[in-house]
């Protein structure tokens, strides 16, 4: 499974969903359960009269807030970036416009069937008193580097002060691991958490201090969320295919340890095998012993034996 399809169906899971939520709107705060999300339709289009724009969110669902007695709804889509794309800003916007527009378009299907005859109403196509679900697009970038591109969208433009305050200057909302401190990695409470701290660490911390940290927390995790930590950040983890089932994320980084000082040692064993050899050729040649009898006895050929003499 590529790093995409991993990246997707992980953010799918409700209860990561719902964490990256409350990261957002309540710093944590376990407001948002997976049972107040809805999965909504990632297919985003605009129809115009001579073409047809077509967007595919990631994941994309409806938010049920609460307030008291009071029940809102936003709804809430989430991009997964294996890599720093600098047009992100204008992908967003188009995904929050477009999820606009179909929701103009669904209540204007709506008061047509209603057959709404009122004036204003009537040629607008909807209520003057209807209101729109606002609309979030959150990006969580799986990547250790810092993210470079534009985070507003008055840095993408080439423009004078004076028109600064005229162009809407959107934000792109972000969870990255290289900006997140610790306090910010633990206000989240799924294996969200675990996915962003060893993304961050991967590139800071050699394996050994990977494997020291992961053994304080006793980090055993979902299948599927170690894939996808493999997968991104190259750890080389010897996983057992077990569908929907839970592994020990310190056990495996112990293994590949100690896979790694193996060939470690091999690899130490063969150089030295190499160096022994170069040198005795160099010093048999040296005490008069032919080339082609050195060739023949270390199977190689007179011009790989030249080579090591002359670069004795």
């Amino acid at each position: 499974m590529n790093k995409d399809l991993l990246c997707k169906n992980f953010v799918k899971r409700k209860e990561i969903f719902a964490d990256a939520v409350n990261f957002i709107l309540y710093d944590g705060e376990n407001r948002i359960l997976p049972s107040n999300l809805k999965e909504l339709d990632p297919n985003q289009n605009l129809i115009l009269e001579d073409f047809k724009i077509e967007k595919h969110r990631d994941v994309f669902n409806q938010v049920t807030l609460m307030e008291g007695d009071d029940e809102k709804y936003l709804l809430f889509g989430i991009e997964n970036q294996s890599y720093i794309d600098y047009g992100m800003i204008v992908r967003c916007m188009t995904y929050d416009l477009l999820s606009y527009n179909n929701q103009i378009e669904e209540l204007r299907k709506k008061n047509k069937n209603d057959k709404i005859n009122n004036g204003k109403d009537y040629l607008s196509g909807i209520k003057k008193d209807q209101k729109l679900k606002p609309v979030i697009t959150l990006v969580i970038y799986f990547g250790p580097d810092e993210w470079d591109g534009p985070r507003y969208f008055h840095d993408m433009l080439d423009m004078k002060d004076v028109v600064k305050p005229l162009i809407p200057n959107y934000e792109l909302k972000l969870i990255s691991p290289y900006d997140l401190t610790n306090s910010e990695l633990n206000k989240f409470n799924t294996e969200l958490y675990n996915v962003l701290k060893y993304i961050k660490v991967s590139k800071s911390l050699d394996k050994n201090n990977l494997y020291k940290m992961i053994d304080e927390d006793n980090w055993v995790l979902e299948t599927d969320t170690i894939k996808l930590i493999n997968e991104i950040t190259n750890s080389n983890l010897k996983i057992s295919d077990v569908k929907g089932g839970r592994q020990n994320m310190c056990e495996l980084l112990k293994v590949a340890l100690e896979d790694a000082e193996k060939q470690g040692i091999e690899k130490g064993i063969e150089k030295g095998i190499e160096k022994a050899t170069k040198e005795n050729i160099i010093s048999l040649y040296e005490n008069g012993v032919s080339l082609e009898l050195l060739a023949k006895s270390f199977k190689m050929s007179e011009e790989e034996i030249k080579i090591i003499i002359a670069n004795k």
